[in-house]
Formats: C-alpha cells, sequence, structure tokens
C-alpha cells in the first residue's frame, strides 16, 4: 500500500519484533550496496525461463524490475535507478492484520523527518525529567509508576470524602425521616421523600459510582446519586433500585439540557446548569 507519506506491507503471518528487526537490517544492507535495478520488457520466449514474481496473470507485454542479484518481478510503477537513491529504510509500526501482521515503513526524507520528530520529543521528555537519553526509558517508567501509585491514594481519598459526607447525610435522614432540607449543612444536598443526592466537589469517577452503589442499596425506593462540581460544571451519577434512571436523564435533557444516558438502573452525564432540587422533583413528578 503506497501513499504520499508511508508505505506498507501485509504479511500473511506473524512476525516476532527480532524477525522484523533482521527483515530491516537486510533491507539496509541492499541498500548501501548500492545495487542496479534494471527495468526491462522481455521477449516471449525470453519469459519462459525467467523465474519472476507476479500477483496476477499477465495477457499483454511482462515489465519487469530487477534488482541486481536479489529479486525480479512484475511491475508497472516507477522504480529508483539503485537501491542507494532510496536512503534509508525505517519500520516506524507494526500491527497484528488479519492473521498476520502490517508494517509501516518511511524511507529517505520522510525517514529523516520522522527521526527529527522523534529525537524532538525524547529531548523534551529527557529534558523534563532530567534524565539521559540512555535512562530515559527506566525514569519514564517510574514516574509512570509513581503516578499510578499517586491515583490510587487519591481514589482511596475520594471514597474517603464521599464515605464522610455519606455518613453525616445518613445520619440526619435516618433521625430526621425522609424530609425536605432548606436550611443547614445539609442543605447543599437534595433530601426529601423521593430523592437522596449529595453535591459534592470533583472526585474520582469510580469513587462516585461505589457511593451510589452504596446508596441504592439504603434507599432502594428514592432516586440517589452524587452531583460533582468542577471548573468545568456538574458531573452527575444517579440510579435506584425502583425509578427508571433512563427517564430521569430524558427530564435532565429537557429541562437542563444535560448530555449524558446509561440503563435503568443507574445514568450518568454532565451540566453546565446546577441540578436543583426543584428540577428533580419536577422530573419525577413528569413521571407518575
Amino acid at each position: 500500500h503506497l501513499s504520499d507519506n508511508e508505505v506498507t506491507f501485509d504479511y500473511d503471518k506473524p512476525l516476532k519484533p527480532k524477525e522484523i528487526a533482521f527483515l530491516e537490517e537486510e533491507v539496509n544492507k541492499v541498500i548501501y550496496e548500492n545495487r542496479k535495478i534494471r527495468v526491462f520488457y522481455p521477449s516471449d520466449e525470453e519469459l519462459l525461463n525467467l523465474d519472476y514474481r507476479s500477483k496476477k496473470e499477465i495477457d499483454e507485454a511482462v515489465r519487469l524490475v530487477e534488482i541486481e542479484g536479489l529479486d525480479l518481478c512484475a511491475c508497472c510503477a516507477p522504480h529508483v535507478r539503485r537501491t542507494g537513491e532510496i536512503g534509508i529504510c525505517k519500520v516506524v509500526d507494526y500491527i497484528n492484520y488479519k492473521g498476520g501482521i502490517r508494517i509501516s515503513i518511511l524511507c529517505g526524507s520522510r525517514a529523516l523527518a520522522h527521526y527529527n520528530m522523534l529525537e524532538t520529543v525524547t529531548s523534551k521528555i529527557s529534558h523534563s525529567l532530567s534524565s539521559s537519553l540512555e535512562e530515559l526509558s527506566e525514569n519514564v517508567e517510574r514516574v509512570s509508576e509513581a503516578l499510578k501509585d499517586s491515583e490510587y491514594r487519591l481514589i482511596e481519598a475520594d471514597k474517603r470524602y464521599l464515605d464522610l459526607i455519606c455518613e453525616q447525610v445518613v445520619e440526619f435522614v435516618d433521625s430526621k425521616g425522609s424530609i425536605s432540607v432548606k436550611s443547614g449543612n445539609m442543605s447543599r444536598h437534595i433530601i426529601n421523600d423521593r430523592a437522596v443526592i449529595l453535591n459534592v466537589e470533583e472526585a474520582d469517577n469510580r469513587a462516585l459510582r461505589d457511593t451510589v452503589n452504596n446508596l441504592k442499596k439504603r434507599y432502594s425506593d428514592a432516586l440517589v446519586g452524587v452531583i460533582s462540581r468542577s471548573d468545568k460544571g456538574y458531573f452527575f451519577i444517579l440510579g435506584s433500585e425502583r425509578i427508571d434512571a433512563r427517564e430521569v436523564a430524558r427530564g435532565l435533557r429537557e429541562h437542563l439540557d444535560a448530555k449524558g444516558g446509561g440503563s435503568a438502573e443507574m445514568i450518568q452525564g454532565s451540566s453546565a446548569r446546577r441540578i436543583r432540587e426543584e428540577d428533580i422533583t419536577e422530573i419525577l413528578n413528569d413521571m407518575i
């Protein structure tokens, strides 16, 4: 497959990375040897005695391209006069493809441009990590592991934060009953006879889902969930054991131009506008 900026080869069997590296090395050896390339039209008699590659039967004159001492194939495309004109062949990617493998290469000035791009990127990363190029891979892995550890700690912190809020809300609801909250510490949450929805600061999505699942078990007849506020707006996860959450999603889209959806048991999405208790009440009333 040829295009203006890449060439790909499809092989009908898988190749190991070391086999691809071997092929790349052998190809470049031929390039550096600057072998002559011959293009010719053999006579019918000559053609009978030639062993050449061809993808299909050819009825008209056969055009052969020969790389000196290496290959002979039928081809109608333009070719360089010597292999050295190619400059370099570099494998830049390979993927599994239809039980085999697809290899992408770049040659000449395109390969040089690709190398320059990689050099710029690795130099920036190396500078950011204060790392030598030789140790760059090891240091990137170290930073990646540190980020995973920080992400885990952040999720655990979010869970503790949400658990604390849940404890306060549950304690209030259990002591006061399912009533509408108009003032006090609980007023920022949506708590009434049909909904228990927490308004919280931005938190990890996984921690928010865990909180919603726990609330669903405790208040099975109500619409429960969390609304997480951030600089980008409001992200919500809502669910219920009895109420079809998809209908709630539809109501949020109609009333607040919210985006999102999900299943009957749980929905998630976002809204640029704050979701108020009146909005939830109106949506639930419309569902009756």
